[in-house]
Parts: C-alpha cells; sequence; structure tokens
C-alpha cells in the first residue's frame, strides 16, 4: 500500500545513507585527521552507546510529541545535517560530535518508520511486511557501502559524507509522505 511503500523508501534511503557514510569512515578519519584504530574504534564505541540511550530515551517521547512523521523528519534532517557538515568539520572533535548527533537522529527515524509499517499493515500480515521492510534496509546497506567506496575513491574522502546527508533528504520527505496518508484514514492491507 502506498503508506507502507513509503516508509519503504524511509528505510532504504536513510540505511543507504548511513552505511554509505560508516563503511568509510575509519578511511575518512584516517585521511582527515590521521586517526588510527584505536581513535576509531572508541568513536564508534561512544556512537553505540549514544544511539542505544537515544533511541531508549529519545525516541518514544518524539512520537508521542511529534508523531511518526514528524520524527522520521526531524531524525532524517538531523542526520543529514550532521553527516554533511562533518566534511567540513575542522577537527576531530567537531566530527565526532556531529556524528555522535547524527546517530542520535538515527536512533530517532528508525523505531518511528518501523511503527508506521506496522500501523499500515493488517495485523495478518504485519509479519511479512516487516521482514519486507527489513529487506529494504538489508539491500541498502549492501549498495550504501559500494556508492560510498566509489565516491571515496572517485570524488573525495569527503563525498561519501555529504552524499550521506543528501540521501537522508529523501528519507525525510518520504516519513512525513507516509505519516499523512497514514493520518489520511488509509485502511491496512
Amino acid at each position: 500500500n502506498p503508506v507502507s511503500a513509503r516508509a519503504f523508501g524511509v528505510i532504504f534511503f536513510a540505511f543507504f545513507a548511513s552505511s554509505s557514510l560508516w563503511s568509510n569512515l575509519g578511511l575518512w578519519l584516517d585521511a582527515r585527521f590521521s586517526w588510527g584504530p584505536k581513535e576509531v574504534g572508541l568513536l564508534m564505541a561512544f556512537t553505540g552507546v549514544a544511539a542505544a540511550a537515544s533511541q531508549g530515551a529519545i525516541a518514544g517521547y518524539s512520537v508521542r510529541r511529534l508523531g511518526a512523521g514528524g520524527t522520521i523528519v526531524v531524525g532524517a534532517l538531523l542526520a543529514s545535517i550532521c553527516y554533511a557538515a562533518m566534511a567540513i568539520s575542522p577537527t576531530a572533535l567537531v566530527a565526532s560530535v556531529l556524528l555522535c548527533a547524527g546517530v542520535v537522529g538515527n536512533a530517532l527515524w528508525q523505531p518511528a518508520a518501523t511503527a508506521i509499517v506496522s500501523r499500515a499493515t493488517h495485523p495478518d500480515r504485519q509479519g511479512a511486511v516487516l521482514g519486507a521492510a527489513s529487506a529494504s534496509g538489508s539491500l541498502a546497506r549492501v549498495a550504501g557501502p559500494i556508492v560510498g567506496g566509489v565516491l571515496f575513491s572517485s570524488v573525495g574522502p569527503w563525498a561519501p559524507l555529504v552524499s550521506a546527508g543528501l540521501w537522508m533528504l529523501p528519507a525525510a520527505w518520504l516519513g512525513w509522505r507516509a505519516s499523512q496518508a497514514l493520518r489520511g484514514g488509509r485502511d491496512p492491507a
């Protein structure tokens, strides 16, 4: 149905963007700030804690205050701005803060998009449709690193970051459209 299709688009574009960035993050941190495995690993550990804490503490509150569509828009736009801004960050500290803020954005949109898929689907079909939504994310996590790697090697180390920021924009738009269609009273299919 149109609601689920838009939510699948959110999942695809947002995971495509983030996987494009994450697959090149260590290379970019090395090229830009001469970071090695120890610094990259510590940053990844910190972003994992930030993601878990924000998904547990902020995502539910955001959905209650802004609705699922508003939460997707805020999360995707936050990630978009942070990812693109990382490309011009003057220091590793600024880049790390931006990455953590982008991770918070991801922690917001993910449960909201899944909730829209669930609400737009008849209870008898939820397992299959949620599985298809997960497959959309999996496909994006295959394609994103390929595109990010090509951008990194052919355009420049900054290109996957800017690209990730740009790919989050259709995710934000589709999230808003999905929530509007769901609110419009379409019956679950």
